[in-house]
């Protein structure tokens, strides 16, 4: 009986050690590498689609967009009607931003679960100190190896979060809807442009609205892509 449970008690042992050298099974520098190697296939694509922003008590129209990136950092986003209200700088529309620096210091930020699909976390820190962000996080999925959500900590306007929805284009890594939230009250408006305010309210109304939070979204649903 000494013997058999020496015998089992050992076995139990190996097998637990062994079990633990096994490695993770991604690895978040190399989910990292995947994601910039999908980004780096495309060349060139424009994507229709209609933005619709929400900010505080600003009447902002729902807008018609082209979305045009060419390889390897140059991305526009172009309107024909009413205002393209977007932070200067956001560096997820631009994906590069993400991947031009080599020196990217890549940190495994574990597993958690959101909508029932488990979800890489990985964190971001640039070693160019150049770098439109100064601290990224984000949520991957590891089996369609394409990005869900983000935060964006930047130099000077505060920090962004992105959330994004997948179709046809998944494979490619580009998504069908993209979701901006970010603090309107650090956003500097382009020179010269202006918005109608609300109508209604006190003045004390308005300037108590000024001083809460200014949670803000963008919302971006691209339609079509033409990618080469």
């Amino acid at each position: 009986m000494k013997t058999n449970f020496h015998f089992i008690a050992t076995f139990g042992f190996l097998f637990f050690s062994m079990q633990g050298l096994k490695p993770r099974a991604q690895d978040a520098n190399t989910l990292f590498q995947q994601l910039r190697q999908k980004w780096e296939q495309i060349n060139h694509y424009e994507a229709d689609g209609l933005m619709k922003t929400k900010v505080g008590y600003l009447k902002i129209p729902l807008t018609p967009i082209k979305l045009i990136y060419t390889k390897p950092d140059q991305m526009k986003l172009q309107s024909d009607k009413g205002v393209s209200f977007l932070p200067k700088g956001v560096a997820m529309l631009n994906m590069s931003q993400l991947f031009s620096d080599p020196k990217m210091l890549v940190i495994d930020g574990g597993v958690t679960e959101k909508n029932k699909r488990k979800l890489n976390i990985i964190k971001l820190v640039p070693n160019d100190p150049k770098a439109t962000f100064v601290l990224s996080t984000l949520w991957v999925d590891p089996v369609r190896k394409v990005l869900i959500s983000s935060s964006i900590t930047t130099r000077e306007q505060g920090t962004f979060e992105m959330d994004m929805e997948y179709g046809k284009y998944a494979p490619q890594g580009l998504p069908d809807q993209i979701l901006f939230s970010f603090d309107a009250r650090k956003f500097q408006l382009p020179k010269g442009l202006t918005f109608d305010f609300e109508p209604g309210g006190s003045k004390s109304d308005k300037n108590k609205q000024t001083l809460q939070p200014a949670k803000s979204t963008v919302l971006i649903t691209l339609n079509s892509y033409r990618i080469k």
